[in-house]
C-alpha cells in the first residue's frame, strides 16, 4: 500500500516538469518502476501510467501529453511508434455483469508496432495489435486489430486507405 502511494506521489510530482529535463526524469522514474524503456523515448507531460512494470517502449517511441495507459497485463510500443496527445490505451476491461468480490477484470495485451501513429484523443482497447506503419485517425476507438500500413478512423475504427510501405519493408 505504501509503495503505491509513494509511486503515485512521485509520478504526480514529475508529471508537469517540461522539456528535456522532464522527459529524462520521467524515463528514469518509469525505468525504476519496472517499465522497459529504450533509447530516445519521449514521455510527455501529464501522462498517467498504471502498472508501468507491464509497459515496454522500444527505441524512439513517444507518448503524447495527457495520455492514460493502463497496463494490467502488457502494453508494447514498437520502435518510433507515436501516441498523440490525450489518448487512452487499456489492456483491460471489466467483466459484465460485475460480480462482487471476483476482481472483475478481463485482460489481453496491446501492441502498437514499429512506426505506427495514433492520433489525438484516440482510444485503444484490450487485445488490439496496431500494425507497423499504420495510422489511427484522431478520435478513433480501436477495438480490433489494424493491419500493417492501414489507415483507420472512426468509432468503431475502420480502414479507409493504405499507407505506402516504409522503404525498409519493400524488398
Amino acid at each position: 500500500m505504501i509503495q503505491t502511494e509513494i509511486y503515485q506521489l512521485i509520478a504526480f510530482l514529475l508529471r508537469n516538469i517540461g522539456g528535456s529535463l522532464g522527459i529524462a526524469l520521467r524515463n528514469s522514474f518509469y525505468r525504476f518502476a519496472g517499465a522497459k524503456i529504450g533509447k530516445n523515448v519521449i514521455i510527455r507531460e501529464n501522462v498517467i501510467i498504471y502498472r508501468p512494470y507491464n509497459l515496454e517502449l522500444k527505441d524512439g517511441a513517444e507518448i503524447g501529453f495527457g495520455t492514460v495507459i493502463s497496463a494490467v497485463e502488457k502494453i508494447r510500443l514498437g520502435k518510433e511508434a507515436a501516441i498523440g496527445p490525450y489518448c487512452a490505451i487499456y489492456d483491460n476491461n471489466h467483466k459484465m455483469p460485475k460480480v462482487s468480490g471476483d476482481g472483475g477484470l478481463i485482460t489481453k495485451p496491446v501492441e502498437i508496432k514499429d512506426f505506427a501513429w495514433v492520433g489525438t484523443h484516440s482510444i485503444i482497447l484490450k487485445g488490439v495489435t496496431i500494425g507497423s506503419n499504420a495510422t489511427v485517425g484522431a478520435g478513433s476507438v480501436v477495438m480490433t486489430d489494424v493491419p500493417d500500413n492501414s489507415v483507420v478512423v472512426g468509432n468503431p475504427a475502420r480502414i479507409i486507405k493504405q499507407n505506402a510501405p516504409k522503404k525498409e519493408d519493400v524488398k
